[in-house]
């Protein structure tokens, strides 16, 4: 068995799931303005990382106290509303990002004990399915759908485990 076994033991209610979702719409709801990008213009644009947001934070300072020394031809009123900007949504960012992993975790955790299951299962209803009507025929979409073989095998060489086939 998987050591993941019951650390995510919970189920939600029909009212919960509806609830969650209803939340996710109203955030979305207030992120209207919100913009996707391309996979292009994602690896062609200037980007802020961490190592320059101490640069950008500094240049707003100086230049809210010394808005006189900004350029005519620079908007300074556009920097500082999109300097804020960048920060508000970092601030948003990091529990969103933080519970995504969670879920992400907890799926893992709750695919991984049910895949494990499964294969339990499944070792148990082979052997059966010849005994069972139509379910040979189930065993049998199973077995080639999800047990490929991944190459040949030499003469003599074992079958490959559940984990070597991706299971």
């Amino acid at each position: 068995m998987a050591k993941t076994k019951n650390k995510a033991a919970f189920t939600f209610t029909p009212d919960e799931i509806a609830d969650v979702r209803a939340t996710i719409e109203a955030l979305r709801g207030k992120l209207t303005n919100l913009v996707a990008i391309s996979p292009q213009q994602r690896r062609t644009m200037l980007k802020l990382g961490k190592g320059s947001i101490e640069f950008v934070q500094t240049i707003r300072r100086v230049v809210e106290e010394h808005r006189d020394l900004a350029p005519p031809a620079v908007d300074v009123a556009r920097f500082l509303e999109v300097v804020s900007l960048f920060e508000t949504l970092a601030e948003f960012e990091g529990p969103l990002v933080r519970l995504a992993e969670s879920i992400n975790d907890t799926r893992m955790i709750a695919g991984s004990e049910a895949m494990d299951t499964a294969l339990i299962l499944y070792g148990v209803l082979k052997p059966v399915s010849r005994t069972v009507p139509g379910l040979d025929v189930v065993i049998k979409n199973l077995k080639g759908s999800r047990f490929k073989k991944t190459r040949a095998r030499a003469e003599g060489e074992p079958a490959a485990s559940p984990a070597e086939v991706g299971v």
